[in-house]
């Protein structure tokens, strides 16, 4: 085999690797989706007020406390969670300008390769009734740590 038809294998090689990656990481890792069941445990932080936005996970309480002692202007309790068999995903806006805001978790599905969280910003309807007051929604879920990446899409 010449230089030349080394350079070929090569290249071939390279470009089956590539598709077979590109394959994986897009299609089978992504697959496979199966709801997860979860729990909405922001009623313990009705009182957190978090100054800026946040995505943010926990699989250790330690951390999750020095996030609420340093982040949150308001002194909270926390939540009694099994973090040796769950993780906390914790979601805020940041301030928003009335009490009609909030945030929707839509789904929470197990892939191959992650968990993947559907969340989207609630935002008030013309009309609604509303408090004019700063208010810091926040979305607080524990679900079963599944020791995979977990990823959050926004809607």
């Amino acid at each position: 085999m010449g230089r030349n038809g080394l350079r070929l294998l090569v290249a071939v090689a390279l470009a089956a690797f590539v598709v077979a990656w590109l394959g994986y990481t897009r299609i089978w890792m992504r697959s496979g989706g199966e709801p997860v069941a979860w729990q909405d445990r922001s009623a313990a932080l009705t009182r957190a007020q978090l100054l800026r936005p946040a995505y943010e996970i926990f699989r250790d309480r330690a951390p999750f406390e020095r996030f609420l002692d340093e982040r949150v202007a308001a002194a909270v309790t926390v939540p009694a969670i099994d973090f040796d068999r769950d993780l906390v995903v914790l979601l805020a806006l940041g301030p928003r300008s009335s009490t009609g805001y909030g945030i929707d978790v839509e789904s929470v599905t197990e892939e191959r390769g992650r968990v993947v969280i559907r969340a989207r910003e609630r935002s008030p309807r013309l009309g609604e009734r509303v408090v004019a007051r700063v208010d810091y929604p926040l979305k607080l879920i524990v679900l079963r740590d599944a020791g995979k990446p977990v990823a959050l899409r926004w809607h």
